[in-house]
């Protein structure tokens, strides 16, 4: 009987990620949402009635669904690998607990289509966008995230790392460039809750270092809930290009009255750079509240998974064992379960370190086994099994 040999590996799925950062974007690849000034006047009205002391939130936390849209190309390659989605996800969700937004994952779906992957001008990305959005994919009562291998704006001639677009009310993503980070996918969230950019105004005119602008908000505050955001306690930023924060102080800026000053450098709203991005203030948080509770109630109609708790335990690997002798063209998988894991993530790989270049088949699975057809006899093979849940 022909054979193979398997290597066991086991490894548990944490909270713990390595923050990744863009990499070279220019200003307008980063992020290409825009703000209409009915939006602006949204946030206008709730800065005023936060400092006025009228606002009050009507609840502390919200538990809020995602769908992950994967477009890979028709064969099923491509697309944003499923582990790099789970670590980034994973500080996306860590990121907004301290906000009151409970975000977990509700459904993570596949479209295969190489038309929506390989579209140097953009017609068909976006189209893919209102076809999948207006169909039974559709809302669906969560917040929808597309990711894309790339995303070209036509009208402005750049790629984007992300995008809210108002039009269809979904978020979409570039997983080329280093683009699917947190950083990335907690900005447009916030974009998707309301939130302008720090520099509202300034989209498209750099940095402005060392520049004095004739807009914007001033550093005395007298202006700051009708300028640039309309949220008092983000300072004034005139950066809209994607720079680092050397010693986290940015450049100098000067606002319209010639007062210099230098910008918060971690706001996740603004364009500074990945590794210095690590906040919302209050008053951002009280701006997604507000619009959780007056414009997106349909969120909160979907009942949440009654477990999501932390997946704290490691699956044992049950068989096949180091030594089993097996056929090689149909070989069976199984595992323990694990508590609070409600899904697992399993891999097949040539290669100990289950690089991307040695990698067989994978596969997302509700239960504790999984049956492999695709192996070879007399190869050596690893295979590992990661447990997790919605959240």
């Amino acid at each position: 009987m022909k054979s193979l040999t398997l290597s066991l590996f086991t490894t548990l799925f944490l909270g713990l990620c390595t923050i990744g950062f863009a990499q070279d974007e220019k200003p307008s690849q980063w992020c290409g949402t825009q703000f209409t000034e009915a939006q602006m006047d949204r946030v206008q009205s709730v800065t005023e009635r936060y400092m006025n002391g009228t606002l009050n939130k009507s609840n502390p936390t919200y538990d809020i669904p995602i769908t992950l849209h994967n477009i890979r190309n028709s064969d099923g390659s491509g697309g944003v690998d499923m582990l790099k989605a789970f670590d980034v996800f994973c500080e996306v969700i860590d990121f907004f607990a301290e906000y009151g937004i409970n975000l977990y994952i509700k459904e993570i779906k596949t479209h295969d289509n190489s038309g929506w992957t390989n579209d140097p001008n953009g017609n068909n990305t976006w189209g893919a966008i209102r076809l999948l959005t207006i169909g039974p994919s559709g809302r669906n009562n969560t917040i929808n995230i597309y990711n894309f291998k790339e995303l070209y704006n036509e009208q402005y001639d750049v790629y984007l790392c992300g995008y809210f677009t108002g039009v269809y009310d979904v978020i979409a993503l570039s997983s080329d460039s280093g683009c699917f980070t947190m950083e990335t996918i907690v900005h447009e969230i916030g974009h998707y809750f309301s939130l302008p950019h720090t520099f509202f105004g300034f989209e498209g005119l750099g940095s402005n270092c060392n520049s004095q602008v004739s807009m914007g908000e001033k550093v005395d505050g007298s202006n700051c809930a009708t300028a640039a955001d309309r949220i008092c306690d983000t300072p004034p930023d005139n950066n809209a290009d994607r720079i680092p924060c050397p010693g986290g102080m940015g450049c100098q800026m000067y606002d319209r009255d010639g007062v210099a000053f230098r910008p918060d450098v971690t706001n996740i709203m603004s364009y500074f750079a990945d590794q210095c991005l690590t906040k919302f203030t209050e008053g951002q948080h009280t701006v997604m509240h507000n619009n959780i509770t007056q414009y997106r109630t349909d969120l909160l109609e979907l009942t949440p998974p009654s477990n999501l708790d932390a997946v704290t335990e490691v699956p044992q690997l049950l068989h096949p064992g180091q030594d089993d002798v097996r056929p090689y063209d149909v070989v069976t998988f199984q595992w323990s379960s694990v508590d609070n894991a409600d899904s697992y993530y399993f891999e097949i790989s040539r290669n100990s370190n289950f690089s991307s270049l040695f990698h067989v088949e994978s596969a997302t699975v509700a239960t504790t086994s999984y049956i492999s057809t695709e192996l070879n006899p007399n190869q050596t093979y690893h295979w590992r099994v990661i447990p997790f849940n919605n959240a």
